[in-house]
């Protein structure tokens, strides 16, 4: 069975690289996602995303951290509407930005709070917010929600604050998660990304309050997961909170060859079992560790590598998929993705144990696509 499978990885390589030199031909017509076929929720296994009626869900994001903050409404329109083509089903964007998000108005000239006061959003900035995310809904994308980034629990090295959810004070992030959940109760396109490119620890009273809030408000309607900083993974802090309802992970823009596989193969293993992905894989035309007269930039190679290491290790998805007429290969994913989840379901029904690709094959296969 694995010489099959090693065949069936071979040929879909071969495939997905001949789909990516007409891709700029491809265009997704209609909505992304089908969200007549319920919400999202996480499958019997506990290794991948699913809707209610069993429908597979492919976990196929992009970055656009600044969405509600930078964009106006035609921009963002055209933005969305750009990735529906593209294929993409998630967008993952922040409600209190990372850059100067508290102070600095979004293109509408609203800021989101007043006062810098969780407790008094401002109802013209986040009627903006409803409106992307009633945007997005309409063509069949998910929205993976931040709450805020976490330079507003924690201030570090990068970020500007201020702090506005103190570790000592979690009673003010479970106020703010309750306020979200209950105002995006209804809308069918969320999943709660907490973090927001920090590490946890110490700073667990706030996350786990805010998740509780945001299942107060929502009614545990919505998946939630975290974002960590780069290298790390949800699962270092949070893994057996039962807010928590999958893994994700940051093998980040540090330098090239990054064996998100290995991290992708540790949380496959962790109990008890949850799905796992690379929230945020490196970049294309970002600088290698920031500095591109030493390193250079991530080209689409790169992309596709950091894609096809961290699906093939057991991923359920990735995050910042190519972007160039070179690169794309939202049709040859899809393709893949299926026959893989239906590869393991057969080997699995002939030999009752759960079958993956190993790490090995899965590097060697990208390293040669």
């Amino acid at each position: 069975m694995r010489r099959i499978a090693a065949a069936f990885i071979a040929a879909a390589f071969a495939a997905s690289a001949g789909a990516r030199v007409g891709a700029q031909n491809i265009i997704n017509v209609g909505p992304s996602v089908d969200f007549s076929h319920g919400r999202l929720v996480v499958s019997k296994n506990h290794r991948f995303l699913q809707h209610q009626d069993g429908t597979p869900f492919l976990y196929l994001g992009d970055t656009a951290w600044e969405l509600f903050h930078r964009l106006d409404r035609e921009l963002a329109g055209k933005y969305l509407d750009a990735r529906r083509r593209q294929g993409f089903t998630v967008i993952q964007a922040v409600v209190l930005a990372e850059f100067d998000g508290l102070t600095t108005p979004n293109a509408n000239g609203d800021k989101p709070l007043i006062d810098n006061d969780p407790s008094k959003p401002n109802e013209a900035y986040f009627a903006f917010v409803d409106w992307v995310v009633k945007r997005a809904a309409g063509q069949g994308l998910f929205i993976g929600m931040l709450p805020t980034w976490g330079d507003k629990v924690v201030l570090e090295s990068w970020g500007k604050g201020p702090v506005i959810f103190p570790v000592d004070k979690p009673e003010i992030a479970r106020a703010w998660g309750r306020y979200l959940g209950a105002r995006y109760k209804d809308a069918p396109n969320i999943i709660w990304i907490l973090g927001g490119d920090r590490n946890g620890k110490g700073f667990e009273p706030v996350w786990n309050a805010m998740a509780e809030g945001l299942s107060e408000g929502d009614g545990g309607g919505h998946l939630k997961t975290y974002h960590p900083s780069g290298g790390q993974s949800s699962s270092a802090w949070f893994h057996d909170a039962s807010w928590l309802d999958f893994n994700m992970m940051q093998s980040s823009h540090g330098a090239k060859n990054i064996p998100n596989d290995l991290m992708i193969d540790k949380d496959y293993a962790r109990t008890p079992t949850k799905p796992v992905l690379d929230g945020e894989l490196r970049y294309e035309n970002h600088p290698v560790n920031w500095k591109p007269l030493e390193n250079g930039w991530f080209d689409a190679f790169d992309v596709r590598q950091g894609t096809y290491w961290s699906v093939f290790a057991g991923g359920m998805g990735p995050v910042d998929a190519p972007r160039t007429d070179a690169g794309k290969v939202f049709a040859g994913l899809y393709a893949l993705y299926a026959g893989l989840v239906f590869l393991a379901a057969s080997v699995s029904a002939l030999t009752k144990s759960s079958y993956r690709p190993s790490c090995a094959i899965t590097r060697v296969a990208a390293v040669q696509s």
